[in-house]
Order: structure tokens, then C-alpha cells, then sequence
């Protein structure tokens, strides 16, 4: 798993699917489309444009998509390659109607003022510099559930992040991402105050606004649309059996509990770890575990 992860910091996606029908360069084999790679580097070169040294394409994969997937000789390439100005320079060189897409990582972010705006980068950017992201980390956002269906007086959404880096995406699981203002729904009772605030300590008056249900907290790890949910999503990927994004850093390798046994055997309120009842009601929180079927 760590040696597929380390394998995709070396890729380079090129989409050609916007290419017209007879410009050839879909019919070329995957080797052909190595040789034409490494001479775009050439070429650039030729034109006084810096290439780093040792910066060749190993190989190349066309996808069912359409896309052709690169592989580099090293990940400082591939990071080369991504920066906005070689993309520019290279598909000159290479084919001026591809394009290089960007490797994004995606995360769930809960509770999102839905005054906040997802499409202006300057929100963007704010965001990354609250969260002690880097500017240019945060490369997108969008709402989960479509504006029309809000509710009339719905206050806060979820919303699905991109970022251009594990890293970054790990540093925004472990920390929390700051979007928009305060999160006025409480996770405890579901109530209109922080959760910090709550002074809530009759469990029968707990309510989840995940699965809209009483008796457990939204942040409870044993909450049926919790496990619901995230069986759904390990089932799909060994990766998303992973806390973080892998990366070389060990602390990353952490598995998500597997809830699921634990409920079957029915929940044990009041006895959640210390670091599942932590406070989850920072400006925005987030919980990449915790992805409502909405």
C-alpha cells in the first residue's frame, strides 16, 4: 500500500480528451508517447527553459478515460511538472490542446457556514492561512448537497475539500480546517450553540444531526449512520482503511477503529476514548470519517 502511495507522488496525468479526432497522438503506442514526452523536456530545454537534471518519463499507461498516466523518474519531477508555469511550457512543447491534471486529494469537511463561498479563491486561500495551511493548498471546494435542496433556514452544510498534497490533506485532518465563522449546531444535543457551550448532560436528551435520531452525539463513533458509512467507504478502497493519506511519515499509517463489531455488541455510552470526545466544534471541524448519505 505505502509503495502504490509513494508510486503516485511520481505521476503525471496528461488529458487529451479534449483533443480533436484527427490530430494522431491518441493512436500513438504507450512507447511512442514516451519518446514524444521526453523530447517536449528536449525541446524545452533547447529554448533556454530550466529542466531539471535527470528529469525524464519512465513510462506511460492510457487509460480507459482517455487519459494517458506518466510516470516520472522522481517525485521532485513530478511536483516539476505540476507547477503552473512547466505545465504551461511543456504542453507547448508536447501538445498545445492537452492538459495536465493536478493529483487532488479529497476530504469531507463538516459544517460549513453556507455563507462561506466555495468558488472564490480569495475564501479559499483565507481558509488555508487560518487552517496554517500554505497558500495554494486548498485548490477547490464544493458543496456535498445541491443548493436548491437546502433548507429554508438551513445555517451550515458539508462540503467536499480538494487539496494539492497528502500533506496537506493529513494537516487538515489532524487539525481541523477553519471555514467561514462559528458553527452554531451543536453536536451534542443539536441545538443552536457551540458544542463547548453545551451544558447538556442528560443522555437522553443527546441527538445526532447525522442520522437525525436521539440517544447518541453527532460525534459518537458508534452512531449507526457513522458505521454505515464508513463500512460503505472501506469496502470500496483498502486506502480508506487509513486514518490519513500515506505518505513515508509512520504517523500517517494509522488505521480508522473498526466500529462496526463494536456496535453490533451493542454502544457503550460514556465509555468513548478520551480522543473520540474531544471537542469538535472549532470554527469548522473536520471529520473525514463521517460522510452523511444525503
Amino acid at each position: 500500500m505505502l509503495a502504490k502511495s509513494e508510486a503516485q507522488t511520481r505521476q503525471v496525468l496528461v488529458d487529451n480528451r479534449s483533443m480533436g479526432v484527427n490530430n494522431g497522438l491518441k493512436d500513438h503506442s504507450e512507447a511512442e508517447l514516451v519518446k514524444k514526452a521526453d523530447l517536449a523536456l528536449e525541446m524545452m530545454a533547447s529554448a533556454g527553459i530550466h529542466v531539471p537534471e535527470g528529469a525524464v518519463f519512465l513510462s506511460t499507461r492510457k487509460l480507459w478515460s482517455g487519459c494517458m498516466l506518466y510516470e516520472t523518474g522522481s517525485a521532485a519531477h513530478a511536483k516539476w511538472l505540476n507547477n503552473k508555469d512547466t505545465r504551461k511550457s511543456f504542453l507547448e512543447h508536447f501538445d498545445p490542446d492537452a492538459t495536465i491534471r493536478e493529483r487532488l486529494m479529497q476530504i469531507v469537511v463538516e459544517y460549513i457556514p453556507t455563507s462561506f463561498d466555495t468558488d472564490s479563491q480569495a475564501s479559499l486561500e483565507e481558509a488555508a492561512r487560518k487552517s496554517g495551511l500554505e497558500p495554494g493548498d486548498i485548490a477547490k471546494a464544493r458543496w456535498i448537497k445541491p443548493l436548491h435542496r437546502r433548507a429554508p433556514n438551513q445555517r451550515t452544510a458539508h462540503a467536499i475539500v480538494l487539496l494539492t498534497s497528502k500533506t496537506a490533506a493529513n494537516t487538515a485532518i489532524r487539525q481541523g480546517l477553519v471555514m467561514g465563522g462559528r458553527n452554531d449546531t451543536c453536536g451534542t444535543c443539536a441545538e443552536e450553540h457551540r458544542t463547548s457551550e453545551c451544558d447538556n448532560e442528560d443522555i437522553t436528551k443527546r441527538y445526532c444531526v447525522n442520522c437525525q435520531a436521539g440517544g447518541h452525539t453527532a460525534w459518537d463513533r458508534e452512531c449507526p449512520e457513522f458505521v454505515k458509512q464508513q463500512q460503505k467507504i472501506t469496502a470500496r478502497s483498502q486506502e480508506a482503511k487509513y486514518r490519513y493519506f500515506l505518505t513515508e511519515d509512520p504517523a500517517s499509517w494509522g488505521l480508522i477503529p473498526d466500529v462496526g463489531d463494536r456496535w453490533a455488541q451493542g454502544p457503550q455510552i460514556g465509555t468513548l476514548p478520551d480522543q473520540w470526545t474531544r471537542n469538535l466544534d472549532r470554527e469548522t471541524q473536520l471529520n473525514l470519517d463521517n460522510i452523511p448519505d444525503r
